[in-house]
């Protein structure tokens, strides 16, 4: 009885087990016989950003106030559906100073303000919109994203602009000598 019991229970565990479940249908015994198989594949969305130049500013004669602007264009291209080609820019500075961007008096540290260039950074896409960048924050233009139409290979479109800003700035106080920074613009699909 014990034997019959044990019988009943192996046979309903084996019905409860999950069983493997495949799209592909076997053929059966004939004249002829035809199965078929699913076959499936998927692409990693991926993102580049290329062809950005160095920008430069010519020479500040400390107590003229001028503003300078200099500009670089640069393509951002992806492999998502027209549509969906947008995406969010983190840009940082390689020099000391918050949320703020700042040129630094090249070949030592900064010890005093009169070290230091501030700009600003805005970032234009293919859409024509315009953001002021912070840096190392996540700008995405409101949850909107910023546009591109390019895909990977960019098409020799150069669609997105950044503008590098010295705003009226008068160094009468700077210590003369070389300023650099390292702007890293940082692009991640949205």
């Amino acid at each position: 009885m014990l034997a019959k019991k044990l019988s009943k229970i192996i046979v309903l565990s084996a019905f409860s087990l999950p069983m493997f479940v495949s799209a592909a249908s076997q053929g059966s015994q004939g004249a002829s016989s035809h199965g078929s198989s699913a076959v499936t594949a998927s692409v990693n969305t991926r993102i580049i950003i290329t062809n950005i130049a160095d920008v430069g500013f010519t020479a500040i004669e400390p107590g003229t106030g001028i503003s300078q602007t200099d500009t670089t264009t640069f393509c951002v291209g992806m492999n998502k559906k027209l549509a969906d080609r947008k995406y969010t820019m983190t840009a940082t500075t390689a020099n000391t100073g918050g949320s703020a961007f700042n040129l630094v008096l090249s070949g030592g540290l900064v010890t005093e303000s009169t070290e230091t260039i501030p700009y600003t950074v805005k970032l234009t896409d293919q859409a024509a919109t315009t953001a002021t960048l912070t840096s190392g924050a996540l700008n995405n233009n409101g949850a909107a994203g910023f546009v591109t139409i390019q895909n990977l290979g960019c098409g020799g479109t150069d669609a997105q602009t950044v503008e590098i800003s010295l705003s009226s700035y008068d160094a009468t106080n700077n210590v003369g000598g070389s300023y650099s920074d390292t702007l890293t613009l940082l692009v991640a699909p949205l």
